[in-house]
């Protein structure tokens, strides 16, 4: 009957999703979640000089003293032309100018 939310809802104007992320602890034996099981956090979307993205230089010689760019990649041939091994990287810093708007949810 409600379909499958996982995906997200809307109710009341607003639009919910689940967000599952984790990543490794420090020793690399176990993962950590980003948000804790019942909490949950409110992001305004659509406004205008909320959220900003800064992009760092890669991390190149020829990069040095230059303007960020979103996205690098580099290829380099293997022994005896093989095969090529591809290197990218992406140095975004997404910072929100206003925090007073980010709100923290807790189930109760």
């Amino acid at each position: 009957m409600g379909g499958d939310t996982r995906n997200g809802f809307k109710f009341g104007g607003l639009t919910f999703e689940e967000y599952t992320g984790e990543v490794p602890t420090a020793d690399g034996k176990s993962t950590q979640r980003l948000i804790d099981q019942g909490h949950g956090h409110v992001v305004p979307l659509g406004t205008m000089s909320t959220f900003r993205i800064y992009d760092a230089p890669g991390d190149f010689v020829e990069a040095v003293g230059t303007i960020g760019q979103p996205y690098y990649a580099k290829i380099k041939n293997t022994d005896f032309d093989r095969g090529v091994d591809l290197h990218t990287q992406s140095n975004r810093l997404p910072l929100c100018l206003r925090p007073g708007v980010l709100v923290e949810l807790q189930l109760k």
